[in-house]
């Protein structure tokens, strides 16, 4: 039996990172005396590149950004920004908005704001199972109330 070598590309969406990070901490017992920034950055690592929507993780309001550790990829991307959005020097985010992501992106990782985070989520997730179960006539009678 005789196998074919493939080059794959693996890009990573990066937007909820810290999450991940996170969770990798949380649920992998080989993990647990890393940072959430070390697991961020083994991701990394391990990929070919990143697209984010900075929306998320790094905390801001709008933007975004494309990684990549191949240049002739890079350069067939910017290739293509070209046609559908204009040339890499004009446009695009003002400094204060890419400001913005590079703190956010430090912000993000800080633990007790992502205990808070997921916690909050969790919070709303269960009360959320909660409302429906209780408010859901066409489902029978409520076992929650």
């Amino acid at each position: 039996m005789s196998f074919v070598k493939q080059q794959n590309t693996l890009i990573l969406d990066s937007c909820r990172v810290a999450e991940n990070a996170y969770f990798v901490k949380h649920r992998e017992h080989e993990n647990r005396d890393k940072t959430y920034r070390e697991i961020a950055q083994e991701m990394f690592r391990l990929a070919d590149g990143s697209v984010m929507s900075a929306k998320k993780d790094a905390l801001v309001n709008m933007g975004g950004f494309i990684a990549l550790k191949d240049e002739s990829l890079a350069e067939k991307c910017t290739n293509l920004l070209i046609i559908t959005e204009g040339f890499t020097t004009y446009g695009g985010l003002s400094g204060r908005d890419m400001e913005a992501i590079a703190l956010g992106l430090q912000e993000v990782f800080d633990p007790a704001y992502l205990h808070y985070r997921i916690k909050s989520s969790a919070y709303l997730g269960e009360n959320l199972q909660k409302w429906v179960s209780c408010n859901a006539s066409y489902w029978g009678p409520c076992s929650v109330c």
